[in-house]
């Protein structure tokens, strides 16, 4: 999957093209879904800025995707994913 921004459809579908035989792409989406889904998980509480910043700092730091899963038994944040006590709107 690509988001992009920036290039135009057709621009995205000529550099895939050397190196895929079909290319599938959807029409242009609204930038702001990215921002309302961040605030839907916000607001249902199942992680924290806190959690987001740990992620942050193993993740730039190269830690393997064992060490990035918050169910990881190693993981100092295991166990801590919490589920919202009802499903957002």
């Amino acid at each position: 999957m690509v988001l992009d921004f920036y290039n135009t459809a057709e621009d995205i579908k000529a550099a895939f093209d050397d190196f895929y035989t079909v290319t599938l792409l959807s029409g242009p989406t609204d930038v702001n879904l990215l921002h309302d889904l961040a605030e839907t998980l916000a607001d249902a509480g199942i992680y924290d800025q806190e959690h987001v910043e740990r992620f942050a700092a193993l993740y730039f730091k190269g830690a393997p995707a064992e060490q990035l899963s918050p169910l990881h038994a190693g993981d100092a944040g295991a166990g801590e994913v919490r589920h919202s006590p009802k499903p957002p709107a």
